[in-house]
Protein backbone atom coordinates (compact mmCIF):
# COMPACT_ATOMS: atom_id res chain seq x y z
CA UNK A 1 0.00 0.00 0.00
CA UNK A 2 1.03 3.57 -0.68
CA UNK A 3 0.79 6.14 1.73
CA UNK A 4 1.84 10.08 1.30
CA UNK A 5 3.93 11.99 3.55
CA UNK A 6 4.11 15.62 2.90
CA UNK A 7 7.46 16.16 1.96
CA UNK A 8 8.31 18.29 -0.78
CA UNK A 9 11.84 16.15 -1.12
CA UNK A 10 10.55 12.80 -0.64
CA UNK A 11 7.82 10.04 -0.93
CA UNK A 12 7.57 7.08 1.33
CA UNK A 13 5.84 3.75 0.03
CA UNK A 14 4.79 1.06 2.99
CA UNK A 15 4.76 -2.47 2.74
CA UNK A 16 7.41 -2.85 0.27
CA UNK A 17 9.18 -6.43 -0.55
CA UNK A 18 12.64 -6.61 -2.48
CA UNK A 19 12.21 -9.41 -4.71
CA UNK A 20 15.61 -9.11 -6.82
CA UNK A 21 18.79 -6.90 -6.45
CA UNK A 22 21.88 -5.84 -8.73
CA UNK A 23 24.38 -4.50 -7.15
CA UNK A 24 23.51 -0.90 -8.77
CA UNK A 25 19.67 -1.43 -8.01
CA UNK A 26 16.61 -3.01 -6.23
CA UNK A 27 13.45 -4.93 -7.78
CA UNK A 28 10.54 -3.23 -5.20
CA UNK A 29 7.24 -4.99 -5.40
CA UNK A 30 3.86 -3.63 -3.42
CA UNK A 31 0.42 -3.00 -3.48
CA UNK A 32 -2.71 -4.74 -5.74
CA UNK A 33 0.25 -4.87 -8.80
CA UNK A 34 2.28 -7.20 -6.79
CA UNK A 35 2.99 -8.29 -10.01
CA UNK A 36 4.97 -5.36 -11.18
CA UNK A 37 8.76 -4.78 -11.32
CA UNK A 38 9.95 -1.47 -10.16
CA UNK A 39 13.51 -1.64 -9.93
CA UNK A 40 14.66 1.10 -7.75
CA UNK A 41 18.60 2.32 -7.93
CA UNK A 42 20.49 2.45 -4.71
CA UNK A 43 21.56 5.79 -5.35
CA UNK A 44 17.73 6.36 -5.13
CA UNK A 45 17.04 5.22 -1.81
CA UNK A 46 16.40 8.28 1.01
CA UNK A 47 17.15 8.08 4.53
CA UNK A 48 13.96 6.06 5.99
CA UNK A 49 14.20 3.31 3.69
CA UNK A 50 14.16 0.42 5.94
CA UNK A 51 14.45 -1.97 2.50
CA UNK A 52 17.61 -2.70 0.94
CA UNK A 53 18.58 -5.97 -0.33
CA UNK A 54 16.39 -9.42 -1.76
CA UNK A 55 14.14 -10.74 1.28
CA UNK A 56 13.56 -7.31 2.69
CA UNK A 57 10.11 -5.96 3.46
CA UNK A 58 8.91 -1.94 5.16
CA UNK A 59 9.54 1.27 3.97
CA UNK A 60 11.09 2.64 0.36
CA UNK A 61 11.50 6.00 0.45
CA UNK A 62 12.67 7.83 -2.80
CA UNK A 63 12.89 11.55 -3.61
CA UNK A 64 10.08 12.73 -4.85
CA UNK A 65 10.79 13.59 -8.79
CA UNK A 66 11.27 10.09 -9.28
CA UNK A 67 8.12 9.02 -7.54
CA UNK A 68 6.63 11.55 -10.27
CA UNK A 69 8.64 10.33 -13.28
CA UNK A 70 7.61 6.42 -12.69
CA UNK A 71 4.12 7.19 -11.77
CA UNK A 72 4.15 5.56 -8.12
CA UNK A 73 2.20 8.30 -6.45
CA UNK A 74 -0.97 7.18 -5.05
CA UNK A 75 -4.19 8.56 -5.60
CA UNK A 76 -4.24 9.81 -2.57
CA UNK A 77 -0.93 11.56 -2.96
CA UNK A 78 -2.31 13.17 -6.25
CA UNK A 79 -5.10 14.47 -4.81
CA UNK A 80 -3.38 16.53 -2.27
CA UNK A 81 -0.39 17.50 -4.66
Amino acid sequence: MSIFKPSATTYAITNVIVVGETEKAIDCRWGANIDVAHWVARSQLQPGTEVQHEGDHGLLVVPMWLAIKAKLLSAEARAHG
